[in-house]
């Protein structure tokens, strides 16, 4: 718990006052929900290749997760995060993710240069 909530909290607190983020993968949204305590935050974008996660895993962890589901800030993207950062035009002050094992299926190329330059641009 205490990782995920390191993964919001880190950056949120080097940039001082993020109004936009962008979190990639849900698990159980509390990467995602440690935003939710910033009033500045004004957009909060969670990238989830499995439509089925945030849905379905999301409301089990609401205390966890500050309901992060229900926060009128949130737009959920089902998409990979290196297709949505090619396509998408929107810039972000914070991007982070929810702890992602290398060696999962799919999430070694989010650990690759090209990935790191690709959000260092958005």
């Amino acid at each position: 718990m205490r990782n995920q909530r390191l993964l919001g909290h880190l950056p949120a607190l080097m940039h001082g006052k993020p109004k936009s983020v962008l979190v990639v993968g849900f698990g159980a949204g509390v990467t995602a929900g440690s935003f939710v305590l910033y009033p500045e935050v004004e957009r909060i974008v969670i990238c989830e290749i499995e439509p089925l996660i945030p849905a379905k895993v999301g409301p089990h962890f609401t205390k966890e997760n500050y309901d992060v589901l229900s926060d009128p800030r949130v737009e959920i993207v089902h998409d990979d995060a290196r297709h949505y950062l090619l396509t998408t035009r929107e810039k972000f002050d914070v991007i982070t993710s929810d702890p992602i094992h290398p060696w999962v299926k799919g999430a070694a190329s989010l650990y690759t240069q090209e990935y790191l330059g690709l959000a260092g641009s958005a």
